[in-house]
């Protein structure tokens, strides 16, 4: 893979039996990787409770979902144009206290 960035990414859950396999060699955990990979050297863990898998990926839905993650995770990397609050960006998809963007249909204008 060439020109990608697999660096400051976020990973939630564990305990992990085995963390991750990059190119056959195998990472008992988040320290191993930060350690020894040629990736991901800067990953974070965060807390995402509340966030749970669907039972049923196909049944999908973006309503009730709330993509930010909890204060604290300023571990994200800054780019132009975009504005944050804290230590640095957050890991999520939008900065923790942000207002939420609405999904889906709008009403008809009166």
């Amino acid at each position: 893979m060439v020109d990608c960035d697999f660096d400051q990414d976020g990973f939630a859950a564990g305990p992990f039996r085995l963390f991750m396999k990059w190119n056959e060699v195998r990472y008992a955990t988040i320290e191993d990787v930060r350690a020894k990979a040629p990736a991901y050297r800067r990953a974070v863990m965060i807390d995402a409770t509340g966030v749970a898998i669907p039972d049923d990926d196909r049944k999908q839905s973006a309503i009730g979902f709330d993509p930010r993650l909890k204060l604290g995770i300023d571990a994200g990397e800054a780019l132009a144009g975009f504005e944050f609050t804290g230590a640095a960006p957050d890991l999520g998809a939008i900065e923790a206290g942000a207002e939420l963007p609405h999904y889906g249909p709008r009403p008809r204008p009166k």
